[in-house]
């Protein structure tokens, strides 16, 4: 018997060839066949404030970059790769830079992004009415991955997480974002993420800010030098947001003058969390503190050493609900730290 066997040809299997303002609307295998630059988001005013260079809006696309960049022609304008309502779409090996926003996943699920580049956007031209400046955001969407990648140098945010939950940020570089007053990652309304193994240094004024978001887990990150030089910055910090895990993090800082540094600090209406087992030095304002109304955390088993003017505070009388226990810190603020 005779069978005809028609193999897709190389080109087929590497998939179809992407350029500026393609819409990927039908499952399959894409690719970047050489670096693009895009004028998007223009013209003006907000109706193509969001425009994207390339789209994507069909699950299942694998999209390749080979190495290749895609680079907004005007700086700070548009976004780069726009993930909407899709899932399981695979973004990897490409670089982006110059735009509003790098990658912009909303809505959908199960998302991964790997090896992927996000660096340089900014703000510089966004007449939007939201922030530009970030490298990967993340709006009202679960179960995604950003893996093996580097977000560094974005003017506002790295990585901007709101009303999403469920997501995986585990390995990545994520430095020099935000500076000055932003964050390597923000976290807004958002729960039940695993923030893990990545080098979160030199943020501009957080290196992981966690706001109103429940039951997250940030654990052995390296997070140094938060904070421009004689300024004043914060590692981790914990804003009216309860049962997250903060594990296993070096917060570190080259020794220098500033204003106020702290490693970890959780304010008013952080409550039920745990903060465990990090190493935090070098800090000038605390190693780990614990605002007024910062209330039934636990803190065990952290190391804080040469910091000013404590390594651990609380502010709450007699520590009020929290538990200190089993850390190690030279210089704290009352007897109830232990």
């Amino acid at each position: 018997m005779f069978v005809l066997s028609i193999m897709p040809s190389a080109a087929e299997a590497a998939g179809r060839s992407v350029g500026c303002g393609d819409v990927i609307d039908t499952p399959g295998n894409y690719q970047l066949s050489e670096n693009l630059t895009c004028l998007v988001g223009l013209p003006r005013p907000a109706l193509f404030c969001h425009k994207a260079a390339i789209t994507i809006t069909a699950p299942n696309v694998d999209l390749n970059g080979h190495g290749f960049t895609l680079v907004s022609s005007i700086s700070g304008e548009g976004i780069g790769i726009q993930i909407t309502g899709a899932s399981h779409v695979q973004v990897r090996n490409i670089t982006i830079e110059n735009f509003a926003i790098g990658i912009d996943i909303k809505e959908g699920r199960s998302n991964h992004l790997e090896a992927v580049n996000l660096q340089g956007n900014n703000d510089v031209h966004s007449f939007c009415g939201d922030a530009g400046g970030i490298g990967l955001r993340m709006t009202n969407t679960t179960d995604n991955q950003l893996t093996k990648s580097n977000v560094s140098g974005n003017e506002n945010l790295g990585v901007q997480l709101f009303q999403s939950s469920g997501n995986l940020l585990n390995g990545n570089q994520m430095v020099q974002n935000g500076i000055p007053t932003g964050s390597n990652i923000e976290l807004l309304s958002s729960h039940q993420n695993r923030i893990s193994g990545n080098d979160l240094s030199r943020g501009g004024l957080y290196g992981v800010s966690v706001e109103e978001s429940n039951g997250n887990v940030i654990i052995g990150n390296k997070i140094k030098d938060t904070g421009p030089v004689g300024g004043n910055g914060i590692g981790i910090l914990l804003s009216v947001s309860s049962e997250n895990l903060i594990a296993l993090n070096l917060v570190d800082r080259e020794p220098q003058s500033g204003i106020d540094f702290r490693g970890i600090a959780a304010t008013q209406g952080a409550t039920r969390n745990v903060i465990a087992g990090n190493t935090v030095f070098n800090q000038i304002g605390a190693g780990i503190s614990l605002a007024h109304g910062a209330r039934m955390n636990l803190i065990l088993g952290n190391r804080a050493m040469d910091n000013t003017p404590w390594d651990a505070q609380d502010d709450n009388t007699r520590c009020d609900a929290n538990v200190w226990s089993a850390n190690q810190f030279g210089t704290v603020n009352q007897s109830c730290i232990r």
